[in-house]
């Protein structure tokens, strides 16, 4: 197997490997970490300004004007995030990569094959601040209409993950709005996993909390869009969960 391939590749060997060798230019796209932080104090590292955006934006079209598989590109990405080397700046850019792929078909349905997921749900875990929350928005694309990789995320633990990060956030940070936002993603219009969430870890508590006024304004839309999503299946939610949801709200 092609070393520049290998998920476990670290950050520093892939970055000297040469451009023939990888689907991307990963060099090129680091770049902007240079101009944007200088490695001196990761605790530091924020989100990304407006003009940092622009920078690696038009790295990043340069980068993929070359580009021919998009699948060998996310598993670069893949390789970056779980290197040993990896720095904040090495993921964001990973995740921006990630990004711009999740909407190639092809790259949503191969996620979980190319060990996608783990990848994700280790990095969120194990980071804080933007990244964490980045990673939350990707894995949220990656599980939107789309029952397999729903699945598939389901049996890597998932919604523990979600529902822990959720919990565990700041009340109305934003943090706390793109975990549950994962978490509706990875359950939404799968009966079976919408019910165990309610019925099993604490889902409808979940969300009338999640709808109480001093809560984040995108967050109580996204509780209450998810509520009437399972009032219209007809079949996760029971009478006594609407009564509980019209409380809180009244």
């Amino acid at each position: 197997q092609d070393q520049a391939l290998s998920p476990d590749l670290p950050l520093a060997r892939s970055r000297r490997h040469s451009d023939s060798a990888m689907a991307l230019n990963w060099p090129g796209l680091f770049a902007w970490s240079t101009k944007y932080h200088d490695g001196t104090a990761p605790s530091k590292f924020t989100k990304m300004s407006d003009e940092d955006r622009k920078f690696l934006e038009q790295a990043m079209e340069e980068a993929f004007g070359k580009v021919e598989d998009p699948n060998k590109v996310f598993m670069e990405a893949i390789a970056q995030v779980k290197s040993e080397d990896r720095t904040n700046e090495s993921m964001a850019t990973a995740l921006e990569v990630m990004d711009r792929l999740c909407d190639d078909p092809d790259v949503a349905r191969n996620v979980e094959k190319l060990d996608g997921l783990q990848a994700l749900l280790d990095m969120i875990v194990s980071v804080e601040g933007s990244v964490r929350i980045r990673g939350l928005e990707i894995l949220a694309l990656l599980f939107s209409n789309n029952p397999n990789i729903q699945e598939a995320g389901i049996k890597r633990g998932a919604m523990g993950v979600f529902l822990k990060l959720t919990r565990e956030a700041e009340k109305a940070s934003d943090e706390r709005s793109k975990a549950f936002r994962a978490l509706i993603a990875l359950v939404r219009t799968l009966v079976a996993h919408e019910t165990t969430l309610l019925r099993s870890e604490g889902g409808v508590a979940l969300l009338a909390e999640l709808l109480d006024p001093a809560e984040d304004p995108r967050t109580r839309e996204k509780a209450a869009n998810f509520i009437t999503s399972m009032a219209c299946n007809g079949e996760s939610l029971k009478k006594e969960d609407v009564k509980e949801f019209a409380a809180v709200v009244a």
